[in-house]
């Protein structure tokens, strides 16, 4: 990677979250390492992991990574001082995260040449085998926290997989999620637990404790509700029911009756204007809040660390959007019913160019792009 690429890319990060900006500089290096370490690997590997790093990385378009910046927030969580230890880990760590981020891409059908990533991502995973085997060897306890983590990680995907194709073959209801489901799907990031168990044993030979995991799962199910509200389109479009495509549909079912299932894909539902005025923002706001407080509360975060002031602001912004949007639909509910029908209906740009109506939608935007733009 070029320092320009470098550099351009370590702005844009620092511009989203200016509370991680100490980190970006870093973590751009750690990226830089990472390609380093992927020419190691045999052609045409090396370039198919490359190439589908750099496409992950496009579309994150300016928002972080949170998974390049995990042993940096992560060792600041969990009290490890070292910053050889978190380096030294980090490029291992990253091929993990890679070998993750292939396999969820070729499940959700993100990728027309799959089938090449697929044995890339095998390849991938020996290598991270092979990079912790005298590791696993002397702490036979993190061995068996990884594969604690990486079954996890498999259940929540299975789970989100085989209830999309439940909810397509009508043999499920188009239920809201309960606290469970959020944490569940949370842990499809599980696997940065095993990153913070490795800082750990690194640093202080000892693994993650249960009030330690319960924390990261918190803080995993906040952030993963805001990164399905940012992605909330591109979800409904390829037939996957997170939450708040849910529930949007579900106001849609609500609010004209009976949706047919058949019209789930429509392509003609504007799924972002469906969301933007069916309240999805501030219940996602509310629900992400009170995540990512109690996993901050479990793993002891304070406000003035770098991870305290990022998950602060995170939190803040939450709090601000769930605040004001419940203003807004005191003050102006008719107006925003009015957009919600317009929405489904297909014609809520005629709608918006209309007094009061612009500037109702104008406030909604707003709510939705405070939050949906934080994390990824």
């Amino acid at each position: 990677m070029t320092t320009s690429t470098i550099q351009k890319d370590s702005e844009a990060n620092a511009a989203v979250n200016p509370e991680l900006a100490a980190i970006a500089e870093r973590v751009m290096d750690i990226r830089a390492s990472f390609f380093d370490h992927l020419d190691s690997l045999p052609e045409p590997f090396a370039s198919i992991v490359k190439e589908h790093y750099l496409e992950r990385v496009v579309r994150a378009e300016s928002r972080q990574m949170l998974g390049e910046y995990a042993p940096f927030l992560l060792a600041d969580v969990l009290r490890v001082s070292d910053v050889s230890a978190v380096l030294r880990i980090a490029v291992p760590w990253l091929v993990l995260y890679e070998h993750a981020l292939l396999v969820d891409d070729i499940v959700d059908g993100k990728s027309p040449n799959w089938r090449e990533r697929f044995f890339a991502s095998q390849v991938l995973y020996d290598d991270f085998l092979d990079t912790w085997k005298d590791c696993f060897v002397t702490h036979p306890e993190l061995w068996l926290a990884f594969r604690r983590y990486h079954e996890q990680a498999m259940f929540s995907a299975l789970r989100e997989a085989k209830e999309d194709s439940a909810i397509h073959a009508e043999t499920e209801s188009l239920s809201a999620g309960s606290p469970g489901h959020h944490m569940a799907m949370g842990r499809k990031a599980a696997l940065v637990k095993f990153c913070g168990a490795a800082l750990l044993v690194e640093n202080k030979g000892q693994v993650l404790r249960g009030i330690e995991e319960s924390g990261i799962d918190k803080l995993c199910a906040g952030i993963q509700l805001l990164d399905d509200l940012c992605d909330c389109v591109e979800d409904h479009g390829e037939g996957r029911f997170t939450y708040p495509v849910r529930q949007a549909l579900l106001q849609v079912e609500h609010q004209f009756g009976l949706l047919l299932r058949s019209d789930l894909n429509r392509s003609d539902i504007g799924m972002f204007d469906v969301v933007v005025s069916s309240g999805v923002v501030g219940q996602v706001a509310r629900l992400s809040r009170e995540y990512l407080s109690a996993g901050v509360s479990d793993l002891g975060i304070t406000a003035g660390s770098d991870t305290g002031q990022f998950l602060g602001s995170l939190i803040g912004r939450c709090a601000e959007t769930d605040l004001e949007t419940q203003c807004l639909y005191a003050n102006s509910g008719a107006e925003i019913n009015d957009l919600f029908n317009a929405a489904v209906e297909g014609h809520v740009s005629e709608l918006v160019a209309i007094p009061p109506y612009d500037a109702v939608w104008r406030h909604l935007l707003r709510q939705f792009t405070r939050i949906a733009t934080a994390a990824n």
